[in-house]
């Protein structure tokens, strides 16, 4: 079932695409649409939703240090659920039916990208919650511009770890 009304879980049918062409074309869509995402949020979020990512990016620091110390894998399991939600969120903080119906995809997009990034194996969950942290404290300022700025070096930095 569709956690949207209405919406199947795979509308694009993107489960039918070749998953290192669809890793790409994942990446460059949200290279292209989420700064503005992050503008859009940063203006239009409510002081509930701030707060929720708040606290989805103190789990995820919180998640990292335990990975960090223990490289258990359902501590690593948490973190892509955490980094899913904090996606979704930010979709949702826009408070547009369009791209709150776009939030399927970025979670497909996470996952694919969480194994391309080797999650299991060494990877450096630190520097992967600071940009985390760093993209929260933009939308918090609800300054659209600092937000899209943070929301473009956030796909910049993806890009190189993928």
């Amino acid at each position: 079932m569709a956690a949207i009304p209405g919406l199947s879980e795979d509308p694009f049918g993107l489960e039918f695409v070749n998953e290192d062409i669809l890793k790409s074309n994942l990446s460059q869509f949200r290279s292209i649409i989420e700064p503005e995402v992050c503008a859009l949020a940063a203006a239009n979020a409510s002081a509930h939703q701030l707060d929720d990512m708040k606290h989805l990016v103190v789990r995820m620091n919180e998640i990292s240090c335990l990975v960090v110390e223990s490289s258990v894998d359902e501590w690593i399991d948490e973190f892509i659920d955490q980094e899913i939600a904090f996606h979704t969120l930010i979709y949702k903080m826009t408070h547009n039916v369009v791209f709150e119906r776009m939030t399927n995809i970025i979670s497909r997009s996470v996952i694919i990208n969480s194994t391309a990034l080797n999650y299991r194996q060494g990877f450096d969950f630190t520097k992967y919650t600071e940009l985390h942290t760093t993209l929260y404290e933009a939308l918090a300022s609800r300054d659209s511009e600092i937000a899209r700025k943070h929301g473009q070096e956030h796909m910049e930095t993806f890009k190189l770890f993928t």
